[in-house]
């Protein structure tokens, strides 16, 4: 039992300063997070721990605490980096119910009880500059099992979206997921223009599928499911759009519009006065590959692009790029890479190559070595395979780097 505990405090050590270039670990002294033996970490975020015990960034967390009853008790993490460093702190109730926290670093409260039973959520992110020593002080007086997800990270190295291990992610079905209902609400589905009122079946895992099930509807939904959870954090993240990424695609379009006809890739159908992607339906042996992230990516850029479409000022298509140099060429190109007006095949490469780095953390890193460089060098491929739609200025080479996909932020729980 008492190796057991003992593992369990540093497995927690750990997810609270990892990277030793960013962070020094102070004397867990004194601190009723390393002191209090009534404190756990679930096993399962133990396991799910990067095995080099590196996170690019993150000098606390993410640490999700966890409301015990009893007595409310205050955790106490203390942490040391260069002072005057702009750090990122994002606080998180995860939408549990009845949450309620305080939260205050080196004597500054960034989150303070409200004690009035308002339900809605909390969710607390700002940019901040730290001190050499700072001292952060959680205290849950919530309903018992309401949580508060803690993490500081530096504000440059990347963005930590809502999708902590992608391939995992993805085996669930979208029609199982708590945001199912929203998704439908937020995007219609429209075949030949007519609105898709039946359910969509779908039995997990996603991945093992049988053909007939993964359709056409399934896929968009599964898309828009990552889209929404993704779309966490990234709100000023994108240079095209100041919105989070799930708000712009939302404001541009109402849904998506299934066409029997081949060859249909454009927005947008404009149906009722709003507008719609069209794209064709696929045969079994397209949907076939549907089924796990890289082509499910190349989906979801392909939405991006055409919803890029959709923003006033955008970039229009044209000729006289190295993939369609003439006049006559069809209009494949784009004027420029200019990241203070993202094109569409900007928007394209953008996203692709954010995945591949890993400044999109969708948990690429979290998957095993293997699969995590297969999904990068995908992302890679698909990224500079764009690089020959710029007329001038083209977008820069991708190469993966490990950690692939960059950091497996696994969140650690302890109770409180």
């Amino acid at each position: 039992m008492e190796t057991n505990r003992q593992f369990a405090l540093l497995a927690l050590v750990t997810a609270c300063c990892l990277g030793a270039a960013a962070c020094r670990l102070d004397s867990p002294t004194g601190s009723p997070v390393a002191a209090e033996p009534v404190f756990s970490v679930a096993e399962r975020a133990v396991d799910g721990l990067d095995a080099s015990g590196s996170c690019t960034g993150c000098v606390v967390g993410p640490v999700t605490f966890v409301r015990d009853a009893g007595a409310p008790r205050s955790e106490t993490i203390t942490f040391s980096v260069a002072a005057g460093t702009m750090y990122m702190v994002d606080l998180d109730d995860l939408g549990s119910r009845g949450a309620d926290a305080s939260v205050i670093l080196n004597g500054d409260a960034l989150l303070t009880p409200r004690g009035t039973g308002d339900a809605s959520t909390q969710h607390f992110r700002d940019s901040v500059s730290v001190q050499d020593r700072n001292t952060l002080v959680v205290r849950l007086v919530g309903k018992p099992g309401s949580q508060l997800r803690v993490a500081i990270w530096t504000e440059t190295s990347f963005v930590i979206t809502g999708i902590r291990d992608i391939r995992t992610f993805l085996e669930r079905c979208p029609t199982n997921d708590v945001a199912y209902a929203q998704i439908r609400t937020d995007f219609e589905l429209r075949a030949d223009g007519q609105v898709v009122t039946a359910d969509v079946p779908c039995s997990e895992p996603y991945s093992l599928l049988p053909i007939d099930q993964l359709t056409d509807e399934l896929i968009a939904l599964q898309v828009l499911r990552t889209a929404y959870y993704m779309s966490q954090g990234t709100e000023g993240k994108l240079p095209w759009t100041e919105k989070a990424l799930y708000e712009w695609m939302g404001s541009n379009v109402a849904g998506v519009n299934l066409k029997a006809s081949p060859g249909q890739r454009y927005c947008c159908d404009v149906i009722d006065g709003k507008r719609y992607i069209a794209t064709s339906r696929q045969d079994a042996g397209q949907r076939e590959f549907k089924r796990t992230w890289p082509s499910l990516a190349g989906t979801l850029a392909f939405y991006a692009h055409e919803m890029r479409h959709a923003d006033a000022g955008a970039p229009a298509h044209t000729t006289g790029c190295p993939e369609f140099p003439l006049p006559t060429s069809p209009l494949g190109c784009d004027p420029t890479y200019d990241l203070n007006n993202l094109s569409a095949y900007g928007v394209q490469y953008w996203l692709h190559s954010s995945w591949a780095t890993g400044y999109l953390n969708i948990g690429i890193g979290c998957s095993p070595p293997s699969t995590a460089l297969e999904y990068t060098q995908a992302n890679a491929q698909e990224a500079n395979g764009f690089i020959i739609r710029f007329v001038s200025n083209p977008a820069p080479i991708v190469t993966p780097t490990p950690p692939y996909g960059g950091p497996c932020l696994a969140s650690v729980s302890i109770r409180n």
